[in-house]
């Protein structure tokens, strides 16, 4: 077998380490290299579980820059390893989290620059700290626009708009046409439940009637969806005088 498999059959306790050695014997390599062979064929901790096992105590200071130099980091950046992951659990064991940077982002309790540090200091890369503060903008725009859509659905509900001032009024706020679609959709097969309003021959014939004053046709006539200038000429039919 080759020193490969050797290493293997030794990891997986079917045979010793004597009978290893005797193995890269056979295969001539050379007494001060054996020891060494044999050590280096373990797997070492990952920097996660390195990470996790400082947290918990597993690991102290030591163990933790052994094991970020078994893992192939320089000296010195072992050290800043062993410093970031010290400051790391430190806001961990404080109950800073992600979740809450986020949170306080989108309260705006802090600044985008300042959630971005924040996760870098979590221990995200550039490039997915980066997007997870894109995700958020995301979500945040989705949050208003999830509002709007609800405020126009129930102005649309009430009478007061039409289904194309909706669409417009969303497409005002420069969303995607798929959410538009999606949105008016939503609408559309919500429309029986629909607040019926009277309709301007209604408020005309009980304005004539006086059952209504000037101020209510006026109201009910912007609510159904006409302008103050219209409303002016339906009136100044009434009077033509």
């Amino acid at each position: 077998p080759s020193t490969t498999q050797g290493f293997e059959m030794l990891h997986r306790d079917i045979i010793k380490e004597a009978d290893l050695k005797v193995l890269l014997k056979t295969l001539d390599v050379m007494p001060y290299w054996r020891e060494r062979l044999i050590q280096m064929s373990y797997n070492p901790f990952t920097r996660v579980d390195v990470r996790r096992m400082h947290a918990i105590g597993v690991l102290d200071d030591t163990e933790v820059f052994d094991a970020y130099r078994a893992v192939g980091f320089h000296p010195d950046k072992a050290e800043k390893m062993l410093a970031f992951t010290k400051a790391y659990n430190a806001d961990e064991s404080s109950g800073l989290t992600r979740a809450i940077v986020i949170k306080s982002y989108k309260s705006g309790m802090i600044t985008e620059g300042q959630l971005k540090d924040f996760l870098l200091g979590f221990g995200y890369s550039e490039d997915i700290a980066a997007f997870w503060v894109d995700y958020t903008n995301y979500e945040i725009d989705l949050d208003k626009a999830e509002a709007l859509k609800k405020e126009r659905e129930a102005a649309y509900k009430a009478g007061q708009i039409t289904m194309e001032q909706l669409r417009q009024d969303l497409e005002r706020e420069d969303l995607p046409s798929t959410y538009i679609d999606q949105a008016v959709t939503e609408v559309e097969a919500v429309e029986s439940e629909k607040i019926k309003m009277p309709t301007r021959t209604d408020l005309t014939d009980w304005l004539k009637l006086e059952i209504i004053d000037l101020d209510y046709y006026k109201e009910r006539m912007k609510e159904i969806g006409f302008r103050d200038l219209d409303i002016d000429f339906y009136l100044k039919e009434l009077n033509p005088g």
